[in-house]
């Protein structure tokens, strides 16, 4: 049995027809101290009263809210995996290609260079730094080809420089040596 005590401010006419009437709630009086006191009996498990139950009300709310935030932290953990996934692979690749070129192997193509996120433009990044490692590469090798150039230059003035003084050497020789036979 569940007890209000409601104290309201009413005109006594108006309280004694309350108290008459009771709108379907038992035990409703009226007293002069101007206070409605409604006495409120539940009848136990009826199946009239089991279908006001708060809990068994709330019982498939509950369910469908802990459903709904399942399959949406389902859901959600599904697109954090997708987009990570779709950063990590492409970041992985690029960091093997980034390897490779230090290594020295300047050949393949820079992956993800298409992308037009922050991924693109750390691929293009890269591919400015295989454009320059091309650049020096090239530059390294013409400047072995001008030293060999050179080297071979400086050897073929040397063997000159050397055929000349023995052809010198050789005229003094002969000369000389006629010369003392005379």
């Amino acid at each position: 049995m569940i007890r209000l005590f409601v104290a309201v401010a009413i005109p006594p006419e108006i309280g004694q027809a309350l108290a008459r009437r009771q709108h379907g709630l038992r035990g409703a009086r009226w007293r002069p101290t101007r206070s409605l006191h409604i006495t409120l009996r539940f009848i136990g498990d009826t199946p009239e009263n089991q279908a006001d139950d708060l809990d068994a009300k709330l019982k498939p709310v509950i369910w469908t809210l802990g459903l709904a935030i399942f399959i949406l932290a389902v859901i959600s953990g599904g697109i954090a995996w997708l987009i990570g996934r779709s950063i990590s692979r492409p970041l992985g690749q690029l960091g093997a290609r980034m390897r490779g070129l230090a290594d020295g192997a300047l050949d393949a193509d820079i992956p993800g260079i298409e992308r037009g996120d922050e991924v693109g433009a750390m691929a293009a990044t890269v591919q400015i730094f295989k454009d320059n490692a091309l650049r020096i590469r090239g530059l390294e090798k013409i400047e072995a080809e001008t030293q060999q150039r050179s080297a071979a230059e400086r050897r073929a003035t040397m063997e000159n420089i050397a055929d000349d003084f023995e052809r010198s050497v050789k005229g003094i020789v002969e000369t000389v040596s006629i010369g003392a036979l005379f």
